[in-house]
């Protein structure tokens, strides 16, 4: 969900909160300044606000392979083709036997959804559950 603020400047999905956070505050900075008279000084700001929003946007689209998305995610190469094998991260690739290519964007919402606290309990229990399957 993409998050609309004044001066038609919308945050991209996928970003930090904190970014998010950064920009709304930003915006509402900039339109005080508009409504007391600093058109000048408005203009120049939401020019720079844009660039970082378009900057953002060109950061979240990049692709990147296995070994990039597990850098960055950190996590191992395998649990990213686990990812995409499962359908949690979706494979950007053009041929099916090329290389995995994930959105750095999609990687980030992968991160955001797994960022849940450890169940020791349920996580015993899966395993009870797949030894009695074997």
């Amino acid at each position: 969900m993409k998050i609309s603020l004044p001066f038609d400047v919308t945050v991209p999905d996928g970003l930090p909160d904190w970014v998010a956070t950064f920009l709304r505050e930003a915006l509402a900075d900039t339109a005080i300044l508009q409504d007391n008279g600093a058109g000048e000084a408005a203009a120049a700001r939401l020019a720079v606000l844009r660039r970082l929003v378009a900057a953002a946007d060109t950061w979240l689209n990049q692709e990147l392979d296995t070994a990039q998305a597990a850098r960055e995610a950190g996590r191992s190469t395998e649990t990213i083709r686990r990812a995409v094998r499962g359908g949690r991260l979706p494979d950007r690739r053009e041929k099916s036997k090329s290389h995995i290519a994930i959105r750095r964007r999609d990687l980030q919402q992968l991160a955001a959804a797994e960022q849940g606290s450890y169940d020791p309990t349920a996580d015993a229990q899966e395993i009870a559950r797949l030894r009695r399957k074997a």
